[in-house]
């Protein structure tokens, strides 16, 4: 039998993110498997909220991969918050390589 290496492509993926309101502020939570915490980028020009994160190939050393599906690319997603937040109070952490929090202080509105 006849071994085929198999490799999906490496692609941009879209987390999926819940938005919230406090007083304080906005929280965004985003769904990103695979994102280490010096990778993840949060950047927010006025209103608009980009996060991004690269998946890098994590193949432990003495193994080749056979088929992959996961590991490769990057979590990018773009957004308009409903109000205007504050840059200053911007915060990113990132739990457990999956899940990213980002916490902005809002302005108004």
């Amino acid at each position: 039998m006849n071994r085929v290496k198999t490799e999906a492509p490496a692609t941009t993926r879209t987390p999926s993110m819940d938005v919230r309101r406090t007083e304080a502020g906005w929280t965004v939570t985003a769904d990103v498997p695979g994102a280490r915490r010096e990778d993840l980028e949060v950047l927010l020009e006025e209103d608009l909220l980009t996060l991004t994160a690269p998946i890098e190939d994590v193949t432990p050393e003495g193994y080749s991969r056979v088929h992959g599906e996961l590991s490769r690319g990057a979590w990018k997603r773009s957004f308009r918050l409903p109000a205007e937040v504050d840059a200053d109070g911007l915060e990113a952490r990132l739990a457990d390589g999956v899940e990213a929090r980002v916490i902005c202080g809002a302005l108004g509105g």
